[in-house]
C-alpha cells in the first residue's frame, strides 16, 4: 500500500509557473495545450485557476487579471482559488513564456507518476484481498500499464482493429456532420467523382506555379466557394495586404474588375459589389497580412480552433515565410511539413501557395519544383501545378502532380473569366 505520510509527486512552482506566464502571453495557453490539461495540476485552486482562464480565452479571446477574477466569482470559485491576491502573485512567478512548455512537462510528468501510484495502490490492495482469476487479473494490468504508458509515446494504437474501429466512428461523425467536408467544384463541378472531391480535417494542399500565373485567384475561388458551403476558414497573406485580398474576393462575388473596385469605378455595379460585401462580412473570414512565420501562424490557427471552430487554412505564399533557420531552405523545409502537421494535429484543411523555380518552368515535364526546398511537394497530400498555356490570355491548367489521399492525377482545363475575377472549369 501507498505511503500515506509521504507527499505524491508534484512541483507546485512548476503549475505556479505555468499558471502566471499564461497571466502575462495569453498565448501561452495555446503553447501548453497539447501537453497538459486541468487534472493535471496537483493543487486544487491551480485546476480551477487553469479551467477558468480557458473559459475566458473561449469566451472573450483574452485572459487577464480582471476578467479571469470575474469569471471565476461568477463560477463562485473565488475562495477556493485563492481569489485576486493569488491570482497577481501568480504573475510575479512567471518564467518567460518561452520556457512555458518545459514547465509545462514537469507538471505532466508529476502528474502521470502520481496516476501510477494510485493505480498501483489499487492493485496491491487486490493482491492483499485475493484475486479469483490470476489470468485475468494479469491481462487488466497489463491493459492499464500500457494505456498509461500511452502518456508518454506516440497516442494512435498501430493495431489494424483499432485504425478501423477509429475509421468507423470517423465515418459516423461525417455522416452525421459532426465533422465536416467541403467540396472543391472549380476542379470538376460536372463529375460525380472529381479527382478531389472534398477538403477535409487533415488534409494538406499545396498549388504551385510561376509568377502571375493565377494562383492567388484560384485560391480565391477555392476560398469563396468553401465559404459558400459554410467554412470558417483563415487566410495568412504574406504578399498581398488584408485589402487586396479582400478586394479579390468582392470581385470574384461581384464579377466586377478587381482593378474598377481599387479605382472606386464602380458606377452600375454598386449594388453587387455591395451585396457582395454584405455576403463576405458574413462568413466571419479572417485575413492575416502581419503573422510572418510558420510558428505564429500556428499559435493564431490553434487560437481561432479553440474559439470559434476553423474548418481551413490558407498561406500565400510559402516563400515569403520568415524563420530563425541558419539557411532559406532549412526554413521552407520546416514550414512546409508544419504546415502539414498543423492539418493532421489541429484537424483543419491547409492550403499553401508556392512558386516553382525556374528549371522547372523551362522543362514542365520535370518533377514538381517548388522553389526553395523539395520538402514542399512531399510534405503535402495534393500538389496542383498551375500553369498558362503558350500565347493564352484566359486557358490555364491544373496538373494535379501528387494525390495521396484519393489517388488520381491528370490534367484539369481552368479558365479565367472574362473579367479576370473568377476560375471557372473549361469545357
Amino acid at each position: 500500500m501507498a505511503d500515506l505520510s509521504k507527499t505524491p509527486p508534484q512541483n507546485l512552482e512548476a503549475e505556479q509557473q505555468v499558471l502566471g506566464a499564461i497571466l502575462i502571453d495569453n498565448d501561452a495557453l495555446l503553447r501548453v495545450s497539447d501537453i497538459i490539461q486541468t487534472p493535471d495540476f496537483y493543487a486544487d485552486k491551480h485546476q480551477i485557476i487553469f479551467e477558468a482562464m480557458y473559459d475566458c480565452y473561449q469566451l472573450e479571446g483574452k485572459i487577464d487579471l480582471i476578467n479571469l477574477d470575474d469569471r471565476l466569482r461568477t463560477k463562485g470559485l473565488s475562495e477556493k482559488s485563492g481569489g485576486g491576491t493569488y491570482l497577481s502573485y501568480l504573475v510575479t512567478q512567471a518564467p518567460t513564456s518561452a520556457n512555458i512548455r518545459n514547465h509545462a512537462r514537469i507538471v505532466k510528468e508529476k502528474a502521470i507518476l502520481r496516476r501510477v501510484l494510485r493505480w498501483s495502490d489499487g492493485i496491491t490492495g487486490q493482491a492483499y484481498s485475493g484475486v479469483s482469476d490470476l489470468r485475468e487479473w494479469f491481462t487488466g494490468i497489463e491493459r492499464d500499464v500500457v494505456d498509461m504508458s500511452s502518456c508518454v509515446r506516440e497516442k494512435k494504437s498501430p493495431h489494424v482493429t483499432d485504425i478501423l474501429a477509429a475509421r468507423k466512428v470517423e465515418q459516423e461523425k461525417i455522416n452525421s456532420g459532426e465533422i465536416r467536408r467541403f467540396k472543391i467544384p472549380v476542379l470538376d463541378p460536372y463529375s460525380d467523382e472529381p479527382p478531389i472531391p472534398f477538403i477535409f480535417p487533415g488534409f494538406s494542399m499545396v498549388i504551385g506555379g510561376y509568377t502571375s500565373c493565377g494562383k492567388s485567384t484560384l485560391l480565391a475561388q477555392m476560398v469563396v466557394d468553401w465559404c459558400k458551403q459554410g467554412a470558417k476558414g483563415v487566410i495568412f497573406s504574406l504578399e498581398d495586404p488584408q485589402p487586396i485580398k479582400a478586394i479579390k474576393l468582392i470581385a470574384n462575388l461581384s464579377d466586377v474588375m478587381q482593378k474598377k473596385i481599387l479605382m472606386d469605378k464602380i458606377e452600375g455595379f454598386e449594388d453587387r459589389v455591395k451585396e457582395a460585401e454584405d455576403i463576405i462580412k458574413s462568413w466571419g473570414l479572417l485575413i492575416y497580412d502581419d503573422v510572418r512565420t510558420i510558428d505564429e501562424i500556428m499559435l493564431k490557427v490553434k487560437k481561432h480552433k479553440l474559439q470559434g471552430g476553423l474548418d481551413f487554412v490558407c498561406l500565400d505564399y510559402i516563400q515569403k515565410i520568415q524563420g530563425d533557420e541558419r539557411t532559406d531552405y532549412q526554413t521552407l523545409s520546416r514550414a512546409a511539413n508544419l504546415m502539414d502537421d498543423m492539418a493532421k494535429l489541429l484537424r483543419v484543411a491547409t492550403i499553401t501557395l508556392s512558386q516553382v523555380n525556374n528549371d522547372s518552368v523551362r522543362n514542365p515535364s520535370a518533377l514538381m519544383g517548388m522553389k526553395g526546398a523539395g520538402e514542399i511537394e512531399s510534405a503535402m497530400d495534393v500538389v496542383i501545378r498551375i500553369e498558362r498555356p503558350k500565347g493564352e490570355n484566359y486557358f490555364l491548367d491544373a496538373e494535379i502532380r501528387k494525390n495521396r489521399i484519393f489517388g488520381e492525377t491528370g490534367n484539369q482545363p481552368l479558365a479565367f473569366s472574362r473579367f479576370y475575377t473568377r476560375i471557372e472549369r473549361r469545357i
